[in-house]
């Protein structure tokens, strides 16, 4: 190895960006401590930014060459299961055009498969197992000195003999004990500056069957103390100017006391700044109460994640996770009800899943729905390393639909690597159920991830829901509308389209009954919020993730065109419900749906969410007659009824919003 400008580059396990507000500016906090222990050490790192989109396979050789235009010393690929795929095409690519840099591969991926990965790529030199914290920097001053030697005591270091070629497997890999000896995360090096995850600890102590969580942390779970977490936050906000921060640890609420101490802490902090923080986090169901919930809502928690993962009691026995659903479904009523945003994530396909099963699980996701919670569905992913992987791994088939946690989109040769090798890439594939088809998992995934767009008007109505939850058999009545959804419409939203037609259905129903009209107020900027999002998901894919972020202009130039994006839409409405659609929870039963003629804009701002901002009914016609013109233009067709004070004001929201982009006159 060189010792070259950059000693190593990191390279993260999003490197495939199809969308500007999420792969881009994504590092796992893991990186940034590894920038922190090797800078420590003396060693100079960098996190490598994935700027360019992986469309199909003549972009790999692009992008290696632009990991390599760093002139890095050696590279190492943090490893996900999902990125997997791409990581080892990358790393082929990037030996080919330089076979003397060192390439490492570490994290969960590479972790679980160590020996088997490093016999079967030989683009890989070497892979660490475990946390890197300190076996990194003397894998790095090895690499320096060339003495193998050394090597037999780095804790978790997978490596060929120099001799022999054979794989040494290493030791286990290595675990920090005490995290508040580590140096601080080097924060101030993230890509997007807006937004930080403070790591806070590591591991879990339960043994669920579906996840390597426990596995890659030795099964040891450990938390930073309360003091040195809410220095961490203190130090982003000198750093960053950030006062809105996410914990990073998969069971950050295990302990009550630190929780207490957590919260009292940083109230004490948030008393006497004049920048409170807030933060957010994920939790277990049975490892939270209402007092802990309503502390964490004092101290500025603001946002929490739950996994329930199956709303069958049978299912939480044979996955080992052992919620009570009573106490869960109780706690995210009240997580919900103080105002905190709760998401709650199922999974769909465990092994001998029954048709009542999943009709529980789909009654649980209603519920936590109905409580203004936002459910999540993934099809179970078979994880290198779990008991189900151990069990079932043999039984697995595949047919080129990516869902649970491999949502990549790959190209010819990912597809030929993935069906090449179904140990390594277990992710990808599926387990066939004797009760329920593929085609209806996959259906039913899509829909319930659009259930969240809908909840202003899911709690609108939750009373006569409920009343219909007990007896029906969801399963029965989305198979029996396969066939029309799937193929009898020209459309790529099958269940999108399904939702909203039962939605629609339904409220007709109830308001023939005497349903207030307001409802289907909510219901329109319901609908069309989901399906801006679809549009604007479709758009980033096609374009965005190959453009610059546009820059800021205060002032466009007459003759600069202005042309329109295609994710936004203007809604009429009967009734005042703004403040409705954004506290459907904390206004139920109380909001005033005044009458009238009111207007929204909606517009997404990322691939899950979406923002209504109202127009004032003289400002009407320059939103709905908006159409590809230059400056001039839109000024000249607005001025007789605006103004040009108030058309440019306007024109400048449009700007600010994202509801147009300007394209500057040459």
């Amino acid at each position: 190895m060189q010792d070259t400008g950059i000693h190593i580059l990191l390279i993260p396990p999003v490197i495939n960006p199809v969308s500007t507000d999420q792969a881009v500016d994504f590092i796992p906090v893991g990186l940034l401590v590894l920038l922190s222990t090797l800078g420590q050490s003396g060693f100079r790192a960098a996190i490598y930014k994935p700027e360019m989109l992986i469309a199909n396979d003549r972009d790999l050789p692009k992008v290696a060459e632009d990991i390599l235009s760093h002139n890095p010393g050696a590279i190492g690929f943090s490893t996900w299961c999902d990125s997997f795929p791409i990581s080892l095409l990358l790393a082929e690519e990037i030996k080919r055009m330089d076979p003397a840099i060192p390439v490492i591969f570490g994290g969960p991926q590479a972790s679980v498969l160590a020996e088997d990965i490093l016999a079967k790529y030989p683009a890989i030199d070497f892979i660490l197992k475990g946390e890197a914290d300190h076996t990194l920097p003397g894998l790095i001053s090895w690499l320096l000195d060339g003495n193998e030697a050394e090597a037999a005591s780095i804790p978790g270091l997978v490596y060929r003999d120099r001799l022999t070629n054979e794989v040494n497997p290493g030791s286990p890999g290595d675990r920090v004990r005490d995290l508040d000896k580590l140096p601080v995360p080097a924060y101030e090096r993230i890509f997007k500056k807006s937004k930080v995850r403070i790591d806070a600890g590591r591991g879990c102590p339960y043994s669920c069957t579906y996840c390597t969580t426990n596995q890659f942390f030795s099964k040891r779970y450990r938390v930073k103390s309360p003091g040195r977490i809410i220095a961490e936050m203190e130090y982003c906000h000198q750093e960053l100017g950030i006062d809105r921060m996410g914990i990073s640890h998969d069971m950050f609420t295990l302990d009550k006391a630190f929780m207490a101490d957590f919260s009292r802490q940083l109230i004490s902090r948030n008393k006497i700044s004049e920048a409170p923080f807030t933060w957010t986090c994920s939790a277990r169901t049975d490892c939270v109460t209402e007092q802990m919930l309503e502390e964490m809502n004092e101290s500025g928690c603001r946002a929490i994640f739950f996994g329930i993962e199956s709303g069958s009691d049978r299912i939480q026995k044979e996955i080992r996770k052992n919620l009570d659903l009573g106490i869960a479904i109780r706690m995210i009523r009240h997580s919900t009800a103080l105002g905190i945003t709760t998401i709650v994530s199922y999974m769909a396909g465990f092994p001998g899943e029954t048709r009542k099963d999943l009709n529980d699980t789909l009654r649980s996701v209603i519920e936590v729905a109905l409580a203004g919670a936002r459910p999540q569905l993934t099809l179970l992913s078979i994880l290198p390393g779990t008991p189900i992987y151990q069990r079932h791994v043999g039984q697995l088939e595949y047919d080129d639909v990516h869902s649970g946690f491999s949502v990549m989109y790959p190209t010819e040769k990912m597809r030929n690597l993935i069906k090449s090798d179904r140990n390594t890439f277990s992710s990808f594939y599926y387990l066939p159920n004797d009760h329920i088809s593929r085609r209806t998992y996959l259906f039913l995934a899509d829909l319930v991830n659009n259930i969240e767009h809908f909840l202003p008007t899911l709690v609108l109505i939750r009373e006569h829901i409920r009343q219909a939850l007990k007896d029906s058999d969801f399963v029965e009545l989305i198979e029996n509308d396969l066939d029309r959804y799937q193929y009898g419409q020209d459309t790529p939203l099958p269940e999108l389209y399904f939702l909203t037609d039962s939605l629609k259905k339904y409220l007709e129903h109830l308001i023939d009954r005497g349903l207030p009209t307001n409802a289907w107020d909510v219901f329109q900027v319901d609908f069309t919020k989901a399906f801006m999002i679809a549009k604007y998901e479709r758009w980033q894919l096609s374009e965005a993730a190959r453009r610059n972020h546009q820059a800021e202009m205060k002032r466009p130039d007459p003759k600069d065109i202005i042309r329109p994006l295609p994710y936004w839409k203007l809604v009429e409405t009967s009734c005042y419900i703004f403040d409705y659609m954004h506290d459907p929870i904390g206004l139920k039963g109380k909001a005033k749906f005044r009458k009238g003629r009111f207007h929204y804009i909606v517009l997404p701002v990322s691939h899950r969410m979406s923002r209504l901002f109202k127009v004032p009914g003289a400002h009407f016609q320059a939103y709905r007659d908006l159409k590809e013109s230059t400056v001039d233009e839109f000024i000249r067709k607005n001025v007789v009824i605006l103004g040009e004070d108030l058309t440019r004001k306007i024109l400048g929201k449009m700007i600010r919003w994202g509801l147009v982009e300007i394209e500057k006159s040459h």
